[in-house]
């Protein structure tokens, strides 16, 4: 009778540990806006008036059932033109758009109307993952291609791509 308490004893001891260890934290704080540069920053500015950044902005929903990207960027050509643009995708909440371990594989379609009879049809995809450092400072890193098609009154197109961008963002508020 003696073991058998013994037994059951240590049980319960040995159960009842991972309540102390603590929950994990959550890999990215919901409803924060991360912002940063992209890795083709000065493409933004070449041959532009314009001399805004290429820039990004993320702020995941709740339990990461949502998430909306603000992006500056900028595409090159098959003519050596660059091709810049501004759009803000929302993902819609559905459960999965950013996976418990914080990863994300997107993409976003976006039409545009570039006056004269000028179109342009656009696809970014995004792959990257939320995470907290050592420092427990909290960041979003990634990878972004974009394709664009651009269609002239006459008929004529014209391709444009990104190539591989990379992207680190850190919450507004919270020192790089």
């Amino acid at each position: 009778m003696r073991r058998r308490l013994i037994g059951i004893s240590i049980a319960v001891v040995c159960l009842g540990a991972p309540a102390f260890v603590g929950a994990a934290q959550s890999p990215f704080k919901a409803r924060t806006t991360y912002e940063g540069k992209t890795s083709k920053d000065n493409t933004c500015k070449v041959g532009l008036s314009i001399t805004a950044p290429c820039t990004m902005t993320m702020r995941p929903g709740a339990g990461g059932r949502s998430l909306m990207i603000t992006l500056r960027a900028s595409e090159t050509c098959e003519d050596d033109r660059v091709y810049r643009y501004d759009f803000t995708a929302r993902f819609p909440a559905k459960p999965g758009t950013i996976k418990a371990d914080g990863r994300y594989s997107l993409f976003s379609d976006v039409d545009a109307d570039l006056g004269e009879g000028t179109t342009a049809a656009s696809r970014v995809i995004y792959n990257g993952r939320f995470y907290r450092s050592r420092a427990n400072r909290l960041r979003t890193t990634g990878t972004l291609r974009g394709t664009s098609t651009i269609t002239f009154a006459d008929g004529k197109t014209l391709t444009c791509r990104s190539g591989r961008v990379t992207y680190t963002l850190h919450p507004r508020n919270q020192a790089a």
